[in-house]
C-alpha cells in the first residue's frame, strides 16, 4: 500500500507555500521545532511540505544533517526554491511507509500534520520506530476536529454549498486525527514509550480575508476537486469565502484560532 496523494503540486504547492503557510502551518511549526531539546547530529522530516519546518530546523540546528521527504515532489520542489541549495539538507520524495533508510540512522524524526494522510499509520510509525536510534524522539502533529478549526470548518461549509449532490470531501482527512488514544495506541503499538500527547492552542495571520480564501480553495487539494466538479464556480467560491471570513474575522490582518494534538514517543 502506498501513502495517500493527494495534489499538492503546481498552483496549489505555490499557493499553499505562499497563503496557507503564515495563517495554518507557521505558528504551529514555530511550536513544533521549538520542543526539540538537545543538539541532534541527524534529523529526519516526514511529510515536509514546502519547508515550513525544515527552514526553522536549519536556523536552530545548522550543523545537524536535515533530510527532508514528502510524497509530493511538487511540494519538495516549491520548498527548494523558497530555501536555494544547501549541502546540510537532503530533499528526497518517499512514502512514510517504506522509508529508504537504514535502521538506527537518525536522531530525531519529525512530522508537521502528515500522518493523518498515511493510509497505513501503524506501518508508517513502526518505520519511524525502525529509523530512529535508540533514545532518539518522533514528534508530530495533528490538527484538532474541524469545528475547533473555524476557519477551516467555514471554508468547508462555503465549498460544499456549491454541490450539495457531491461535495468535495478533502477536508475530512487533515482533522480526522483528533482522539489522543489513537495517537497513544500507534505510538505504544509500533514500541515507543515516554509517550506524550498534548492539545495546542495558537493563533494563525493571514494579511487579508481574501488571501485566506485563496489558501483554503486553491492552496490544498480541495482545488483539484473544485475543479474536477465545475472549474467555473471558482471565483464565485472565493467571493463567497472571502465575505465570510470578513464578516467573522474582518478584512485585513485577520487572526484565528488554530486547536492541534502535539504528540512524542522516545525509542
Amino acid at each position: 500500500m502506498s501513502q495517500s496523494t493527494p495534489a499538492f503540486f503546481g498552483i496549489t504547492a505555490e499557493y499553499y507555500e505562499k497563503y496557507m503557510g503564515p495563517l495554518f502551518f507557521a505558528p504551529t511549526a514555530i511550536d513544533l521545532v521549538g520542543r526539540i531539546m538537545g543538539k541532534p547530529g541527524s534529523i529526519l522530516e516526514l511529510a515536509c511540505g514546502t519547508g515550513q519546518v525544515t527552514r526553522l530546523l536549519k536556523a536552530k540546528f545548522p550543523d545537524a544533517k536535515i533530510t527532508a521527504t514528502d510524497l509530493n515532489q511538487g511540494m519538495i520542489d516549491i520548498a527548494k526554491q523558497v530555501m536555494g541549495e544547501d549541502p546540510g539538507i537532503e530533499w528526497k520524495a518517499a512514502d512514510a511507509q517504506e522509508l529508504p533508510f537504514d535502521s538506527n540512522a537518525f536522531d530525531i524524526i519529525v512530522c508537521q500534520f502528515g500522518v493523518m494522510f498515511f493510509p497505513d499509520k501503524l506501518k508508517a510509525f513502526k518505520e519511524a520506530y525502525r529509523v530512529l536510534k535508540s533514545g532518539g524522539m518522533f514528534l508530530f502533529s495533528t490538527w484538532d476536529k474541524i469545528r475547533n478549526q473555524r476557519v477551516a470548518e467555514i471554508a468547508n461549509e462555503v465549498v460544499t454549498s456549491y454541490f450539495k449532490d457531491d461535495p468535495p470531501q478533502f477536508f475530512k482527512i487533515p482533522f480526522s486525527m483528533y482522539d489522543p488514544c489513537e495517537h497513544e495506541a500507534l505510538l505504544k503499538n509500533s514500541g515507543f514509550k515516554n509517550i506524550s500527547v498534548k492539545n495546542i492552542i495558537l493563533e494563525g495571520t493571514s494579511p487579508s480575508a481574501s488571501d485566506a480564501a485563496k489558501g483554503f480553495t486553491v492552496g490544498n487539494p480541495i482545488y483539484a476537486q473544485i475543479c474536477e466538479r465545475n472549474e467555473s464556480l471558482l471565483p464565485a467560491i472565493q467571493k463567497t469565502l472571502t465575505d465570510r471570513y470578513s464578516k467573522e474575522f474582518g478584512e485585513s490582518e485577520i487572526r484565528v484560532p488554530l486547536s492541534e494534538f502535539v504528540a512524542e514517543g522516545m525509542k
